[in-house]
């Protein structure tokens, strides 16, 4: 049985029509726009589980944004309240039986 996800943390529009699934086990999970991200270093830095870190790649605007590694996200949302760029982050946190 697969939990629905809601985003816990978004400033854009878009993320309340995205479906995301929620790797097994992890409680959260990270969407970021590359395209909107400035590669402050800021969420890596404050994510209490670390799955957050600087990409080699360069996005549209010249940076290197932030990637998420894939799993481990505890859909805590820090790393949303730290980051600067409006809807560069959008945080889901699974639903379900607490």
């Amino acid at each position: 049985m697969v939990d629905s996800a809601q985003p816990l943390a978004s400033c854009g529009d878009d993320a309340a029509a995205e479906e995301v699934e929620i790797p097994a086990g992890d409680r959260g999970l990270v969407v970021v726009d590359t395209d909107r991200c400035k590669g402050c270093g800021l969420c890596p830095t404050y994510c209490p589980p670390e799955v957050l870190e600087i990409s080699d790649a360069i996005n549209v605007q010249g940076y290197h944004p932030v990637r998420y590694l894939g799993s481990g996200c505890t859909g805590c949302a820090i790393c949303f309240y730290v980051c600067p760029e409006p809807g560069a982050l959008t945080v889901y946190r699974r639903e379900g039986k607490r």
